[in-house]
This record gives C-alpha cells, structure tokens and sequence, in this order.
C-alpha cells in the first residue's frame, strides 16, 4: 500500500510541476547543385532554431546562414550581400540589406535568387511574404520583381 502511496505523490507531482519543453525547431537554407546530367537542382542544410526565441532572431539567423554560404555551394545571392537587419510584422518578413551587395545579375539569377531567398525565409512558421529594403528604402530587384506577388500558401496563408 505504501508504494502505491509513493507512486501516487509522484504523478501527482510531475502533474503539478511546472516543466519547460522546448520543442526543436528547424530551419531550411536553399542552395543548388549539379547533377551528373548537368541539371541545376536544389539542396538545403537544416539549421536547429530552437535557441533563438523571437522570429526575428530566427529570420536574421537564417539569412545570414544563405547570405555566407559557409560551404561554398552554387548560390545566386551576389557576394558582397550583407544583411543589416530582419523584422517580422504580421507574417511580412522586412529584410534589410547593405547596397554593394545589392543584385545586378539578369533574369535568370534574379529568379534563382529569390527562390534561394523564399524557400529560406518560408522554412521558417508565421512568415507568408517578403519585402527587401536596400540600407532602409524599400527596393525591388534590377529587373522589376515586386514581391508583394509572392505568398507563401504553405503556411496557411
């Protein structure tokens, strides 16, 4: 009877007492590679976000993982691109970023690089859309993109 008693208290406990679980999250960074019939596919690198707490920690974190490009894969994003800084409102990802690394390529890398750019931020919950700002002045890209079109439906949006 007693051990009952014991095992009893001790549900009763762990009911009682508060735990912190923190569940993991990841985030994705698009690349691209070749294959062996020199077809241009993605790749991505999961990233373990659950250290950071606000999404615009973790948008800043995982931009930043594309914009370095750490393992020297294909990416379209230009070289000297630098992010100044991320924030989330309402599911609109306001990515600010420095004017020497800002795009000039054609149309083609300019497609390749929003892709990298979207799949990136869309891997992230609660972010539906994106904006670029070029050292704080909304911008679209060299070839007219305007982002407001894309949406990330994946998302619940």
């Amino acid at each position: 009877m007693k051990i009952i008693k014991v095992i009893l208290i001790v549900v009763l406990f762990l009911m009682i007492v508060p735990r912190n679980v923190q569940a993991e999250e990841f985030g994705k960074v698009y690349f691209y590679y070749i294959d062996n019939t020199d077809e241009c596919l993605e790749k991505y690198y999961e990233y373990d976000l659950s250290n950071f707490k606000t999404i615009d920690e973790k948008s800043y974190f995982i931009l930043n993982k594309l914009f370095e490009n750490n393992m020297n894969d294909i990416t379209y994003v230009p070289n000297d691109t630098e992010i100044i800084s991320t924030k989330v409102e309402n599911g609109l990802c306001i990515i600010n970023i420095n004017k020497e690394g800002f795009f000039t390529g054609g149309r083609y890398s300019e497609d390749k690089f929003i892709n990298q750019l979207l799949k990136t931020v869309w891997s992230l919950n609660g972010i539906n859309s994106i904006i670029i700002y070029v050292e704080g002045v909304e911008s679209n890209l060299s070839g007219g993109i305007d982002f407001s079109v894309y949406k990330n439906c994946n998302n619940g949006f």
